[in-house]
């Protein structure tokens, strides 16, 4: 079979058969409340998908499940079939009723189905944050497709003992507000940073240890900032190379394979027989990359700014009243959180919010004491009234808000609340998604 990386967590396979399956399709334009932009951008058009078969969507962040994307694709994209984890959630397949497909196969955790007679698909659910991982099987060839799914090391060696997995597509950066949108001193800075960074490879690590594929191609993590947010790439970015040394001199057997988007290979019996790979790295680049996508980054700033400004107070209260409805069902410890909502005028109103206590609005927070403390620019907010986020709230967790708290630790309790105040989405009029990947 071919295999060829499109970008990020999107990869279009080609059996022998010549049957196509393209999975998570996020191709153009930014995600996560714009702000996470491909990077690079992809240089096919929507032709060159036309005779795709099917479709697998591993869960419902919208980096996976892109609405915009899917409008390019060719118009028959909403017909065809799409391979989809059954999380026995009724905001995912209302997503895709949303989105236009009516053609859902949807599979329960290790459940497989054989399509075209040779192709075998086995689906893999991390049900607690709602994520899946593939194994496909044909060509005498086992891919298993990660995703974003954190699973735990007893699947992942139950997985391996199930399946010689011979590649493996796994994700080497995880993403989250945490630590480059939190406010903190430069060495706390950049000790968070390679502290996560290393995190992050040493999950991917322990994974590829248990599986132990011959090939492993790290992805879903080619993604960029742009504007206020561009300091955010030195600091949320993947180390592919410090990657491929560590998984390498743990297993000398296996390849890590650094691919470019548009890179490729054919894989038979196990084996990668020919590749269509770049030496050179285009990720490195990223100024280059800005000027193909100035207009587009322009036109979202230039929205951002005409929506920074006007009904700061009549903008605080609508959230301030939506938090009130549920502010009640805390029931966690005390934990003190103070939003700031911020015009392009750089006026600020306050929400001293005690959850499970009280909740005002107020127009100085000088002096009070807070466990958390949320900056909030005014056009997010009146966005996400205006549900104009497909995740809601959730769509704000990679950099759609800054933070800063006493601790430099993300303790169990901030989890919870970030976690608790998603609801906050319900009483906007908009619908919960139950995706977690914090």
């Amino acid at each position: 079979m071919k295999i060829e990386y499109i970008n990020h967590a999107c990869v279009l396979i080609t059996t022998k058969s010549n049957k196509k399956i393209l999975t998570d399709p996020w191709l153009h334009g930014p995600s996560w409340a714009n702000n996470l932009w491909l990077f690079p951008k992809s240089r096919h058009n929507s032709d060159y998908f036309k005779d795709i078969d099917y479709l697998y969507i591993s869960h419902g962040h919208e980096d996976h499940l892109h609405k915009s994307s899917i409008d390019w694709l060719p118009d028959n994209i909403k017909d065809l079939p799409v391979i989809m984890p059954d999380f026995g959630a009724k905001y995912f397949v209302d997503t895709f009723n949303k989105y236009g497909f009516s053609n859902l196969l949807m599979l329960k955790d290790e459940e497989s189905l054989v399509i075209d007679g040779d192709i075998e698909i086995k689906m893999f659910i991390n049900q607690d944050d709602h994520d899946s991982s593939l194994l496909l099987s044909t060509d005498n060839t086992n891919v298993f497709f990660q995703t974003d799914n954190l699973m735990g090391r007893d699947n992942s060696k139950r997985i391996a003992s199930n399946h010689n997995i011979n590649l493996c597509f796994t994700i080497t950066s995880q993403t989250g507000p945490f630590p480059g949108f939190y406010k903190m001193n430069e060495v706390d800075m950049g000790k968070a940073v390679i502290q996560k960074r290393e995190n992050s490879k040493v999950f991917s690590a322990n994974l590829i240890s248990d599986l132990k594929p011959k090939y492993i191609v790290p992805y879903a993590s080619d993604v960029c900032y742009f504007d206020d947010d561009f300091f955010a790439n030195s600091l949320h970015c993947d180390d592919k190379h410090g990657y491929k040394s560590l998984v390498e001199s743990d297993m000398p057997s296996s390849e890590v394979i650094i691919m470019n988007p548009h890179d490729s290979f054919i894989i038979e019996d196990g084996l990668i027989e020919t590749r269509d790979i770049k030496k050179d790295r285009v990720q490195n680049n990223l100024e280059e990359h800005y000027k193909l996508l100035k207009d587009e980054v322009d036109a979202v700033a230039l929205i951002r700014s005409k929506d920074n400004q006007g009904q700061l107070s009549e903008n605080t209260q609508v959230l301030h009243k939506a938090l009130s409805v549920f502010n009640h069902s805390w029931d966690g410890s005390s934990f003190n959180v103070i939003w700031d909502i911020k015009d392009s005028n750089n006026k600020s109103l306050y929400i001293d919010h005690r959850p499970g206590n009280s909740i005002e609005v107020i127009e100085s927070a000088d002096g009070l004491e807070y466990d958390l403390y949320i900056y909030l620019d005014l056009y997010r907010l009146k966005h996400l009234i205006n549900n104009d986020y497909a995740m809601g709230f959730l769509s704000l967790w990679n950099g759609g808000f800054k933070c800063k708290r006493n601790s430099l630790e993300y303790n169990p309790i901030e989890k919870k609340f970030w976690r608790w105040v998603r609801a906050v989405t319900l009483h906007l009029g908009g619908k919960l998604n139950d995706n977690e990947h914090s």
